[in-house]
């Protein structure tokens, strides 16, 4: 490059960041874009660092450079890597003033690129590992010297932590020696500084070179402190890694200046204006409180340490010092949270100035609370500090009176004081207040995620003083809804806290026994308080549910929703309370014959235990337990008649009722007695609203059922919970034949339904199936059907479900069940009609806990295949039909890969699914598996590669279906594979899952490979007679079609199975293959078919080596590697090999 041609590049470059218009832009990314492609552009943009000035020049070639470097590193030598590193360095180090005066911006590249080349080449000896000296000439020079130095340890401790991705295991290496060689100095070197600032020895005549300098020894102490000590990469967005786990040698922590050195500089910080320097300070010291326990050799030196954290936020939030700024205020809370959760109670106690700092935090926190434009978030850290404190305080046996009265009175009037604040936003939420937009507050009762933790802080903090909490909530609850006006966003947070309060205090007997005595004498018990509560939600529920539209003084059906949602919330909480507490009344005094069983008919109706005085139902005043089951049921019932057009509470109300339909308890109700288990269905079924439910299922008064599509899907949640409790049923039968009434009476509706389409199916040529009277219900009778079958666990119930639709097994065409593939060929255009019918197909032949297990002298499973494989042929045939018109999509998505998907996980239940012998299907000329194979395997073909990656969700049937098409009929799929080219394509898409960050469709691709190139290797070594798969063995015929046509060596598949193999050992050599076991299956094939390319790829891996050493060590590891391994894919030799393989990979991981 010469000095036109940088003149021209420095002219791109600026169209390209600030273009003039969009023409000069894509110009310019169109002639840049190549040098990003390979390593030989390295000189041009070394060339541009070196002469060029532009700020815009500079970024481009320094991004460019990392990118070239990071993707192409293996091709870099020795020599051009430890050029690369020392040419930064010396560019850094001579151009510092000028790059920070003519183009700061770029600085932060240019210094990415270096630590790059550092992160890069650490693991591949000492000569790579001298950073810290190489930086010490910046930190002895002048001030922007030393401030380009300390960016340059800041971006590499950043950069150099591990991250989820390619090359993760690698990074993770780099990550835990970076951690043992550099870190340590470096953080020192950041002490140091901090200390010389902290004494004030360090003076900077620059306020602006001072202001960087102390940020940027902050993030440097920032990032060494946050460092991922133990390689674990963990999520960033949580708070659950609370503990750092810094070595035992970082003694400099235990110094108890450390601390108050940061709360110094925070309040100079916060003095001279620099808010990122305050934030670095208090997430230092979120840090440095979050210490891990065994860090300290003893008590008194974690005691010191607590003791600084205290006095230093107690200064802090006494003089709201930097606490107007929103993130201030934010890592202050997050602060006093994490000193909490990090040490324990008995340990915050000894502290000498603990009591001080609570009431200071008390204070905090009341302010907080009543400042609603703080934002939730911040406040939850000062909540759940109140709130861990409060399961201590109860177990606490050494306590203080006064001590322990006032923490008591601290956290009940947080409590109250918080439910107060979030009624309060309820009202102006309600009035719709500008303000709360203006700072971009979010309504919690909109926010699932945000109510949720809200509630459980509630929750906690009312265990303290339940009853006192109870009552505040309850006068409140009670003062709302005599209103004139009501409103129900204030109704629906009243009714959420109630549900929170009962939900609360439920657990163990002995949790349950602490909650009560810490009561104030002469408390009432809690189920009675639990009861009162109830009793108010459930009168307002049945108020609201006396008028089934929307009330007159709510013209937004969005108030409904909220206050219905709050309602099934209150229940989901109370029927914690109620099942357990009626599963202990009912196991209290039956025969432990009877619990086992779960027949609860048994049981008494007394109730012994010594902790309950009274029952909930004696307290709502009704007549017994299963009137208040009634309640719920009944609720659920309203709101699929009358609230379905609230979609939300649609779906939470079939959540509930799936709950209490499957749900299971685990009892303790005597000392003494061994648990039992309850199963609350069977108290569902014993409840007369739901007798008359199971009886009028389909009635027309439950709107959902007959609103059309939209609501269609939840029909399927609908089936699968009736037919839980209808199998209950059936199995609670005295004989198989009441079970059969009871299931056929059931299902009627259904029955009715099917008969109707089966009428139409064989009227003429069945044309009449395609009318919109009969679509409708059609889409409904397949989402039902899918959901009982759903709810066929064992072998009887699915049995009865089979004999229901198979029901002329001796004459097939004549079975209920053909109904479906008869009008897949009518609808198979109609993603609203193919969707639910596909799915239910591929539930019904899905073997899930060997529930399909015919006899052995049934023709059952043969039935049962050939009827899923007339679906997927009618379904495939039209489609590839349309395929080859190469139509215009709308919504590829549902009109496409949706179908093509379930129609794969369909034929891949039927292939796993155990019940058939496919070898009757050779055997009497019945082209059904054949057919089935060739189509669905035209149907992969159909997808190009790009979308199958991209709409992998729906597609992992694709991956499914080849492992088990190739595993038994590996030879079936090579006769339909039309050409070469197709079978590469499959292979193509399988080389493209084994990269995929899905494990299941890693080892999918895997199986895959090892079932073809098994069945290639036994056709071309062992010839005629070799068994192929499922017994049969080899003919002449076969074995010309593998050697002569698909192996023919430089055709499709041969290069395609080539390039696998490559791939597998690049993968190995990364480090990117989790299952050594899976991916040596197919290698050892693979090595065996194609020994000429494994030596070629073994010497290129060699040759990639970066030192002669290295080289030596890996050829080494490549020939350890097939010793003692055969010419032979026999079991006995493949595991030898899997052993060889898993040394070999953690042998080249362990040093590379």
């Amino acid at each position: 490059m010469d000095a036109a041609s940088l003149a021209q590049f420095e002219r791109l470059c600026t169209e390209f960041y600030n273009p003039p218009n969009e023409q000069a832009q894509r110009h310019a990314h169109e002639v840049l874009t190549p040098l990003l492609n390979g390593i030989d552009s390295v000189p041009q943009l070394q060339y541009v660092l070196a002469n060029s000035s532009n700020q815009q020049a500079l970024v481009f070639a320094s991004t460019a450079l990392t990118k070239v470097a990071t993707a192409n590193w293996t091709a870099v030598t020795e020599q051009q890597r430890e050029d690369m590193k020392n040419f930064m360095l010396n560019y850094l180090f001579q151009n510092c003033e000028a790059l920070q005066n003519s183009a700061p911006y770029a600085v932060s590249f240019l210094v990415r690129f270096l630590c790059r080349i550092v992160k890069l080449s650490w693991l591949e000896g000492p000569q790579h590992q001298t950073i810290v000296s190489d930086v010490q000439k910046f930190l002895s020079a002048s001030t922007r010297h030393w401030i380009l130095g300390l960016d340059i340890y800041v971006q590499l401790t950043a950069d150099i932590q591990p991250t989820v991705g390619p090359g993760m295991s690698r990074f993770r290496r780099t990550a835990l020696s970076f951690r043992d060689i550099a870190l340590p100095q470096i953080f020192t070197t950041a002490v140091d500084i901090l200390t010389q600032m902290y004494e004030g020895k360090l003076r900077i005549d620059d306020k602006m070179d001072e202001f960087k300098l102390v940020k940027k020894v902050l993030q440097l102490a920032y990032n060494c402190l946050s460092f991922d000590f133990m390689g674990t990469i963990p999520d960033e967005t949580s708070e659950d890694q609370t503990t750092v786990m810094v070595p035992h040698n970082w003694t400099v922590l235990k110094d108890n200046i450390i601390p108050k050195l940061f709360f110094q500089l925070y309040d100079s910080s916060c003095k001279n204006g620099w808010k990122d320097c305050a934030i670095y300070c208090l997430q230092c010291l979120v840090l440095l409180s979050s210490l891990r326990r065994s860090f300290f050799q003893n008590e008194e030196e974690k005691t010191a340490l607590l003791q600084s954290m205290m006095e230093g936020t107690a200064h802090l939030i006494s003089n709201k010092v930097g606490l107007s700024d929103p993130q201030c205020l934010h890592e202050t809370c997050r602060l006093i949270g994490r000193i909490n959760t990090s040490s324990q109670f008995k340990e915050l106690k000894q502290v000498p100035s603990f009591e001080m700092w609570l009431e200071q935090v008390y204070g905090f926190t009341i302010d907080a609370i009543k400042n609603w434009q703080i934002l939730p978030n911040s406040k939850h850290y000062l909540l759940q500090f109140w709130a861990q404190l409060v399961m201590p305080i109860m177990n606490d046996k050494d306590k203080t009176p006064g001590f322990h009265t006032k923490l008591e009175d601290y956290i009940y009037t947080i409590t109250v004081s918080y439910i107060d604040s979030r009624l309060f936003l309820a009202d102006m939420a309600a009035r719709g207040e500008d303000s709360m937009d203006d700072e971009g507050f979010e309504d919690a009762l909109q926010d699932e995620v945000l109510r949720g933790e809200q509630l459980d802080v509630i929750a906690q903090l009312a265990r303290l003083n339940y009853q006192k909490t109870a009552q505040h909530v309850l006068e409140l609850f009670g003062g709302c809804t005599s209103e004139a006006n009501v409103n129900e966003h204030k109704l629906a947070w009243l009714v959420y806290i109630m549900g929170a309060l009962v939900g609360g205090n439920t657990g163990s007997t002995s949790s349950m026994r602490a909650q009560q005595q810490q009561q104030p004498s002469g408390s009432q018990p809690l189920h009675v308080i639990n009861g009162e509560i109830a009793g108010r939600v459930f009168s307002l529920m049945n108020q609201t549910d006396a008028n089934t539209n929307l009330p007159p003084e709510s013209k937004d059906p969005t108030n409904l929703e909220t206050l219905e949602l709050s309602y099934l919330y209150f229940m989901e909480q109370f029927r914690k309370v109620y099942i357990g507490e009626h599963a202990r009344q009912l196991s209290a005094s039956a025969p432990p014959s009877a619990l086992s069983r779960g027949d609860v008919s048994m049981a008494s109706s007394e109730n012994p235990s010594r902790v309950v005085q009274e029952r909930v139902c004696t307290v709502l005043g009704l007549k017994d337990e299963d009137a208040i089951l009634g309640i719920l049921i009944k609720k659920i019932v309203t709101n699929l008649q009358h609230r379905y057009t609230l979609e939300a509470v649609l779906k939470r109300t079939l959540a509930y009722f799936y709950e209490l339909a499957a749900g299971v308890n685990i009892v303790h109700s005597v000392d003494k007695m061994s648990p039992h288990l309850i199963i609350s269905g069977k108290l569902l079924l014993k409840n007369d609203t739901v007798r008359h439910l199971m009886a009028n299922h389909a009635s027309s008064t439950l709107g959902f059922l007959h609103a059309g599509p939209k609501y269609g899907r939840y029909r399927t949640q609908y089936y699968a919970t009736l037919g839980k409790l209808l199998f209950m049923e059936c199995r609670d039968g005295s004989t198989s034949t009441t079970a059969l009434e009871t299931f056929n009476t059931f299902m009627m509706p259904q029955y009715q339904v099917l008969e109707q389409l089966w009428q139409a199916a064989n009227t003429g040529d069945g044309s009449a199936l395609r009318s919109e009277q009969l679509r409708l219900p059609l889409i409904g009778l397949c989402r039902d059907l899918r959901g009982i079958c759903q709810a066929c666990v064992s072998h009887d119930m699915y049995t009865i479900l089979f004999n229901w639709l198979v029901d002329n097994p001796k004459q097939p065409q004549n079975c209920k069940i053909t109904v479906f593939s008869a009008a897949l060929n009518f609808y198979w255009d109609d993603p609203e009609v193919t969707t639910p019918l596909l799915k239910f197909v591929a539930e019904f032949v899905y073997n899930k806990a060997q529930r399909i297990n015919f006899d052995q002298n049934s023709p059952n499973g043969i039935l049962l295949f050939r009827e899923a494989s007339k679906i997927l042929v009618a379904y495939s045939q039209r489609m590839l039909q349309r395929e080859q018109s190469q139509p215009v999509y709308k919504d590829i998505y549902r009109e496409k890969y949706k179908g093509i998907g379930c129609v794969l996980e369909l034929f891949s239940n039927a292939l796993h699914g155990n019940y058939t012998n496919f070898g009757v299907f050779e055997l009497y000329n019945d082209n059904s598996l054949s057919m089935s194979l060739s189509l669905a395997l035209k149907l992969c073909m159909s997808i190009p590669i790009a979308d199958l990656m991209s709409y992998l969700k729906c597609l992992k049937p694709f991956f499914m279906f080849l492992e088990l098409a190739t595993r038994n009929h590996a030879k079936l799929v090579c006769e339909v594979a039309e050409s070469a080219e197709h079978l590469a394509g499959l292979i193509r898409a399988l080389e493209e899952g084994l990269t995929s960050f899905d494990s299941s469709v890693c080892m999918q691709c895997c199986a895959s490979i090892d079932n073809l190139c098994t069945f290639f290797y036994d056709i071309a070594h062992t010839g005629v007679g070799s068994s192929v798969g499922g017994g049969t063995a080899a003919t002449a015929e076969d074995v010309a079609r593998v050697t002569q046509g698909l192996l023919v060596p430089g055709g499709p598949v041969d290069a395609e199975l080539r390039r696998v193999l490559n791939l597998m050992l690049q993968l190995i050599m990364a480090g990117e293959f989790n299952s050594t076991w899976s991916i040596s299956r197919p290698i050892l094939a693979l090595i065996l078919m194609y020994k000429d390319t494994y030596t070629q790829a073994q010497e290129l891996i060699v040759r990639q080596q970066p030192t002669e050493d290295r080289q030596q060590y890996v050829g080494k590891c490549f020939s350890e590697l097939m010793v003692g391994v055969t010419d032979s894919l026999q079991t006995k030799n493949r595991d030898h090999f899997t052993r060889n393989m898993y040394h070999f990979a953690q042998a080249v991981r362990s040093t590379s």
